[in-house]
């Protein structure tokens, strides 16, 4: 779900010292607010001109393939052709686009 706090977040997780740690940082605290929304890394007050670039890249390309939400995946399968799936898949569904890109 984007927020108006999204793009900070998003530019925390990419400015982190390690990347990953903070990614799950803000996967495992999300929805633990007081009203149980929001949650997640606490927002950066900067954003660099590297992270902007690449947030801006990520919002074009959601943009451009029209999809209706987040989150959205692109790859290519083994075939070359490009797979998009809008949501987050289950399991299964994560183990079988993992076995399929190319």
């Amino acid at each position: 779900m984007l927020t108006p706090t999204s793009v900070t977040k998003g530019a925390a997780i990419l400015q982190a010292p390690n990347r990953l740690a903070a990614f799950y940082e803000n996967e495992n605290t999300y929805g633990k607010g007081s009203n149980g929304k929001g949650g997640g890394i606490t927002p950066t007050t900067k954003v660099s001109p590297s992270s902007s670039a690449i947030l801006n890249a990520n919002n074009a390309l959601l943009e451009a393939t029209k999809s209706p939400g987040v989150p959205t995946l692109l790859y290519r399968n083994k075939q070359g052709d490009a797979m998009m799936m809008v949501g987050p898949p289950d399991s299964q569904q994560l183990k079988e686009i993992l076995a399929s890109v190319k």
